[in-house]
């Protein structure tokens, strides 16, 4: 299976470096022209991920956003802003065949949709997936043992792209509740900051737990409340 990643920031290029030291095929675009050439002559993603070194075979880097439909999964790596933005420019390239994976966490700012509601409104009839979980770019960058979920309404499909995704220190689970796995992706984030401010406020351990424990039961309930 050959991918394209959309966003060269941190987290797209350690999944495209993932994908390429597998054996698959990947482009990886970049939206500078100049960040795009340095990229691909230098190897490294010094702003974003500095110190992991790409591979040279299967990962070709590029500008051009009509190279990337080449592929038969487009990946979209960028901010949770910038995935509408991403899919319309991507449009016009649609081929049959495609299938999208979304790699950002949270909400449409404008409708509240999710990632893959968005995505699948500006490029209708493709087959969506959202990866989500506790997966820094420098970590996995580093080859560093990561555990993800892959969701998605076609268990099948999400089964192959598993395969295909997978390595021995990155595991991917998957799952049909695409729905139940975005919304936590997204709360699990405001359960972080609240125990960033607590832990900046000098409580401890007991108060770390406490946020942590009730935000899980609070992350269930409210993604049992908006259909997940």
């Amino acid at each position: 299976m050959r991918f394209s990643v959309l966003g060269a920031g941190g987290w797209g290029t350690a999944f495209a470096r993932l994908l390429a030291l597998s054996g698959r095929s990947v482009t990886l675009w970049a939206r500078d022209p100049e960040k795009a050439r340095v990229l691909a002559r230098e190897r490294e993603n010094k702003p974003y991920l500095p110190g992991v070194s790409l591979p040279r075979e299967n990962l070709e880097v590029t500008p051009e956003l009509p190279r990337t439909a080449d592929a038969d999964a487009i990946v979209l790596a960028v901010p949770s802003f910038a995935v509408a933005e991403i899919a319309d420019r991507f449009r016009p390239f649609v081929r049959p065949g495609h299938l999208f994976i979304n790699l950002a966490k949270g909400l449409d700012r404008g409708s509240g949709h999710t990632m893959s509601e968005v995505i699948a409104e500006r490029i209708p009839g493709r087959p969506v997936f959202t990866l989500s979980g506790p997966s820094h770019a420098e970590e996995v960058g580093r080859d560093m043992p990561t555990a993800v979920v892959l969701a998605g309404a076609d268990l099948e499909l999400g089964k192959r792209l598993q395969r295909e995704i997978s390595t021995p220190r990155f595991r991917v689970y998957v799952s049909a509740d695409i729905r139940g796995v975005e919304l936590c992706g997204t709360v699990k984030n405001i359960i972080a900051i609240a125990v960033g401010i607590g832990d900046g406020l000098g409580y401890g351990d007991n108060t770390r737990g406490a946020l942590i424990s009730r935000g899980l039961a609070e992350m269930v309930r409210f993604g049992r409340a908006f259909g997940g």
